[in-house]
């Protein structure tokens, strides 16, 4: 007689409690129990400030002494003395546009991140650290490109009232006044730019290039005058300035020419007031101010997500995994 006797293998699966884990501990479950470990947070509701640093990183434009007051301050001297399509009465302007932007932008993005440092991150199961780290990029990356689309929006819709204000710039670089010499009648037509091809009344964008008068002293006693590379004047300043680019600040044959065609006392030295080109840019020199306000002034974005500190903040009391066995029965 034979006997047989079957063994039945039996899948028992236990559930094993750890208390107060460290990060250490976590980061094994994580690794070997990914598929059952849970560890619920004590604090649900973490601030993203807790465990997120970011930090705009601004075009050198906006450390520049091109936008100090002291600079506008001395190119204003010559405000009033010539004509107002000249550098040497709108460089001051300029540099005071330019300054505002990088004001407004600097505002605009502190007040974003005030916002979003506040705003709490539910954690009521602690994730592993590599879902953590792809969220949170995600959060960020998503953060950034609605910040700096909420900005650049703003001014398209400061350009839009401008553009449909029926009201004279304050440089009559729109219209131009014409008197009848019989009646005396003043009347005003819309300004014309880009070889009269262009008028302020249908294009509130029109523009020509910039130019500075040469106001040494010459022998012939002549006129005469230079282009500012990437510079330009328009119906309305703040949209010539969003089409002018700052390469003459690139270069210091121009800029050095520019203060000796305005000969005006400047403290300033020609290095005070050049950008460096050798520094790492997104932009190119020839990139233009709309381009630079496209992203909000931004080069970067600096920023340092901490594991650790989230775990800290989250306060881990318990976590669990499971364990299978096998279990023999006859």
């Amino acid at each position: 007689t034979t006997i047989f006797i079957y063994t039945a293998q039996v899948k028992i699966n236990e559930i094993i409690e750890v208390k107060y884990p460290s990060l250490v501990d976590l980061q094994y479950l994580s690794h070997n129990y990914s598929e059952t470990f849970q560890c619920s947070c004590d604090n649900p509701n973490i601030l993203h400030e807790s465990f997120i640093i970011i930090e705009p990183q601004y075009h050198q434009l906006c450390s520049s002494k091109l936008i100090q007051q002291e600079w506008i301050n001395e190119i204003s001297l010559s405000s009033g003395k010539y004509l107002s399509d000249d550098f040497s009465y709108t460089g001051s302007l300029i540099f005071l546009t330019l300054a505002s932007f990088c004001r407004s932008a600097t505002s605009s993005l502190t007040d974003a991140l005030q916002t979003f440092e506040k705003t709490r991150f539910p954690a009521r199961q602690i994730l592993q650290e590599n879902i953590f780290i792809d969220q949170i990029h995600t959060i960020i990356e998503n953060f950034q490109l609605s910040s700096i689309l909420n900005f650049y929006q703003s001014f398209d819709l400061i350009k839009f009232s401008t553009q449909m204000n029926l009201f004279l710039s304050d440089l009559f670089s729109n219209t131009m006044f014409s008197v009848d010499n019989e009646t005396f009648f003043v009347s005003s037509v819309p300004q014309l730019y880009e070889n009269n091809t262009c008028s302020c009344d249908i294009t509130p964008s029109c523009i020509d290039p910039l130019t500075v008068q040469d106001h040494r002293i010459n022998e012939n006693n002549s006129l005469s005058y230079m282009i500012i590379p990437g510079l330009y004047k328009g119906c309305f300043l703040v949209e010539a300035v969003r089409q002018s680019s700052l390469e003459c600040f690139y270069q210091s044959s121009c800029s050095l020419s520019s203060k000796e065609y305005l000969q005006l006392p400047l403290t300033f030295n020609n290095s005070d007031i050049l950008l460096n080109s050798s520094i790492s840019s997104r932009f190119n020199i020839s990139s233009t101010i709309d381009q630079l306000l496209i992203k909000a002034m931004t080069e970067d974005w600096h920023q340092n997500v901490s594991f650790a500190k989230y775990f800290q903040q989250c306060q881990v009391s318990l976590c669990t995994y499971s364990v299978v066995h096998l279990q023999g029965q006859s």
